[in-house]
């Protein structure tokens, strides 16, 4: 074995310190995988945890793993607690086509810290229904998980998070779900501090089919989610929600904003100087689509629609509460119930500011 062949290997620490090759590595059981040169897969899998427990693979010191077809933490239904981290600048992970942080598996988890990356196609935490309680951080400014198609925080998988902490940066070149098939319930993303970022070619769905139920944005302390097209909470989905909250925290949506497209009992929270702007608003969509609500409270605290905003525009008992100094602004007009079906919709503005 050559000398330039053993630097493309990657040393396996096992209890007796084993040595395994890189190519299509699926650790099973304790095993940590140390990259810190350049590594090719062979265009092959990558599995950190194919069927155990508690493996990790750590990319640092401008380690690069590349050559991966698809990313798997936590591949089969047994594969529980593993983890990869891609930490430092220029440690990068690269993959053609996914990244999965739970494939089968339950609570693995994804760190890119201290500008490390992460790129492929398509960043999943939580695919297959079972995969529950995978985590996914991006923290530190220059560290990015940059997808050129989808990110999902929940593909059917519930219970599933994403943080994006102290300038870390998310990308999904289309599309961005928390809470994507049936059955993805409870999942969160968290976008948190100033220059944390989640941004998006297209649309950005929390609670995008029928059943992915009580999903959550959270955007704070001047974290921000921008989109180049639709922003939805509850678009099938029901008992979704999303909440920006503290000054210079924004959802900036290029196109239009809808609470409860067809999903039902769905919410915004606006709160202490955050900010929504879209250009259509929308709060029941459909007839289906009934008893959402929207608050915006505190001083500094703004929901800004460039054209019109509708509350109700074709469901009922719709709700907007405006309070303690915070402002709803439409460009054009606001209209209380459009569609004949639109009843019992209210807007309220109290308090002191």
């Amino acid at each position: 074995m050559t000398a330039s062949r053993r630097a493309s290997q990657v040393f396996c620490i096992l209890a007796a310190l084993t040595f395994v090759p890189v190519t299509g590595l699926r650790a099973e059981d304790n095993t940590v995988t140390l990259i810190t040169n350049t590594v090719n897969n062979g265009n092959a899998n990558f599995y950190v945890g194919n069927t155990g427990t508690n493996n990790s693979l750590l990319i640092q010191l401008a380690g690069v793993l590349t050559g991966v077809n698809n990313g798997y933490i936590g591949n089969g239904p047994a594969a529980l607690g593993n983890s990869a981290t891609v930490t430092g600048a220029g440690s990068v992970w690269f993959y053609n086509e996914d990244l999965r942080v739970g494939n089968f598996g339950a609570s693995n988890t994804l760190r890119i810290a201290d500008g490390g990356r992460a790129e492929g196609k398509f960043g999943i935490i939580g695919y297959h229904p079972a995969s529950m309680g995978n985590l996914a951080v991006v923290t530190g400014t220059g560290s990015t998980w940059a997808n050129s198609l989808d990110v999902y925080v929940g593909y059917y998988g519930s219970s599933n998070a994403l943080n994006i902490l102290d300038g870390g940066r998310v990308e999904a070149g289309r599309y961005g779900f928390v809470g994507g098939q049936a059955n993805a319930a409870g999942n969160v993303a968290l976008v948190d501090g100033a220059g944390s970022a989640w941004t998006c070619g297209s649309d950005m769905y929390v609670g995008y089919a029928a059943g992915a139920n009580n999903n959550t944005l959270v955007i704070r302390n001047g974290g921000v989610v921008s989109n180049a097209g639709n922003g939805m909470v509850g678009y099938l989905g029901s008992g979704n929600a999303a909440v920006v909250t503290g000054a210079g925290s924004r959802w900036v949506n290029v196109g239009d904003f809808y609470l409860g497209v067809t999903g039902a009992g769905n919410s915004l929270t606006i709160s202490n100087g955050g900010q929504v702007v879209n250009h259509y608003g929308y709060i029941g969509y459909t007839a289906a689509s009934a008893n959402n609500a929207v608050q915006v409270t505190g001083a500094g605290s703004r929901w800004d629609t460039a054209q019109i905003l509708y509350v109700g525009e074709a469901s009922a008992n719709n709700l907007v509460t405006v309070s303690a100094g915070g402002a709803v602004h439409s460009g054009f007009y606001t209209i209380l119930g459009d569609a004949a079906s639109a009843q019992g919709n209210q807007a309220v503005v109290t308090g002191p500011g």
